[in-house]
């Protein structure tokens, strides 16, 4: 087949990813985020939502809502039947809900302020949405990992469940840049994506960075309650060379990807975990027990990870 481009258009700002896209019928609504970082005046950041209504062979702004979140930037979006979800950071994380149920008048219903801020959002159910991201002190500066539990029950009054906080601002995940790392099963309300800890020390007054921990962490989200449950790794299969915990690789030059776990995932309730050196199923009640496994071949002489 081929595409055909029957509209186009245009709009302020810069949408952050996918998920700041939702189409309603013919309409397209577009969360963005204007102005410079520290700008002041015309320059000042803020964040708007756009609604495009097709116009013949264009695409025209119906309706928005501009200037909320003063100063700050979206982090993460998303739409659930007629509400937007919006987080914006600079300090601290206000979660926006936006009713578009009249697309042509769309309002701000609540914000709830919240230390850090979610990368991403996904729902539980009609009433909880679970926000994964990085916890932030008071000034704004990331200090870890944070998982958010958010009751969306009353739109006009959202409050926060649960928050879970570990790591340190060193530690990194795929996932904090690729939602596909995360794992995420509802029914039984078990999270789990990949991760690199780091300790820190100083040594004659010079920061050390030492990775203590490479592969993948799970948590359950159940009861309005997060708590780690276990954790798995690859790190038996990598190279000496390549193994961050061990070795001095200059693995941060290559921070966008692990080295060890890449994804976890569930297929007909087998839950497996996957690196570029190969794959392993896991007893989803018991993730130290590994159930089979399945080394790749790779060339010995470099590390996967490296590109």
């Amino acid at each position: 087949g081929h595409w055909t481009l029957e509209r186009q258009g245009s709009f302020p700002g810069k949408a952050y990813s996918q998920w700041a896209f939702k189409s309603y019928g013919d309409h397209l609504a577009v969360a963005t985020t204007t102005g410079q970082a520290w700008g002041i005046g015309d320059q000042q950041q803020s964040n708007n939502l756009f609604i495009l209504q097709p116009e013949n062979d264009r695409m025209s702004i119906l309706s928005s809502i501009t200037h909320f979140g003063l100063n700050e930037n979206i982090r993460s979006v998303r739409y659930i039947n007629s509400k937007a979800y919006v987080v914006t950071f600079r300090q601290v994380d206000p979660l926006f809900v936006i009713d578009l149920e009249n697309i042509e008048h769309p309002r701000i219903l609540d914000e709830l302020k919240a230390p850090g801020f979610s990368t991403y959002m996904h729902p539980v159910d009609a009433d909880t949405l679970l926000g994964f991201g990085q916890s932030a002190d008071q000034n704004g500066m990331v200090t870890g990992f944070q998982l958010s539990l958010f009751d969306i029950s009353d739109d006009y009054n959202l409050k926060t469940s649960d928050q879970f906080e570990f790591g340190n601002r060193f530690s990194f995940s795929d996932a904090l840049h690729d939602h596909t790392s995360l794992y995420i099963n509802t029914d039984e309300r078990i999270l789990g994506f990949p991760v690199i800890h780091d300790e820190i020390d100083f040594l004659w007054e010079n920061l050390m960075v030492t990775p203590v921990f490479t592969g993948a962490e799970f948590y359950t989200f159940a009861d309005n309650e997060i708590r780690l449950v276990g954790a798995v790794s690859h790190s038996d299969w990598l190279m000496e060379t390549c193994n961050p915990t061990t070795h001095d690789t200059h693995y941060y030059f290559y921070r966008h990807r692990s080295f060890d776990v890449n994804r976890v995932f569930e297929v007909n309730s087998r839950l497996f975990s996957l690196s570029r050196y190969g794959i392993k199923e896991h007893d989803i009640e018991d993730l130290d027990n590994v159930l089979i496994s399945q080394k790749f071949t790779h060339n010995d002489s470099d590390c996967p990870g490296h590109y």
